[in-house]
């Protein structure tokens, strides 16, 4: 079939896109509460809660993002050898790929 992308490229772009972007979490590991707390108001979140827990939880789980990306980029590399990995990557990912307002329909509003 020429011109058509075949589904190994696919697998490996969507793979790649993947861990590209889940990587740009990296730098949050690092960078000053500051920037975070001002990222996180300028997104309409309201303040940043202070406190030594919210600081390691954020930047835990941009160092769990980050290494996700890491682990995406990696099987990337060879999607035969790593296909129960890429399963377990999809099956992990499933859950967060819902259709934006699925839950608000789902649970009862407190009105």
């Amino acid at each position: 079939m020429h011109g058509m992308i075949s589904r190994r490229a696919t697998l490996i772009w969507c793979l790649r896109i993947l861990g590209g972007t889940t990587l740009l979490a990296l730098p949050f590991v690092f960078v000053p509460t500051a920037w975070m707390a001002a990222i996180h108001e300028w997104l309409g979140l309201g303040p940043f809660p202070p406190g030594p827990i919210t600081e390691y939880l954020a930047r835990s789980l941009s160092a769990f993002y980050a290494g996700g990306g890491v682990f995406s980029l990696l099987v990337s590399t060879n999607p035969e050898r790593y296909r129960p990995a890429i399963l377990l990557l999809a099956g992990a990912s499933y859950p967060n790929i819902e259709p934006p307002g699925i839950w608000n329909r789902r649970r009862p509003r407190g009105d």
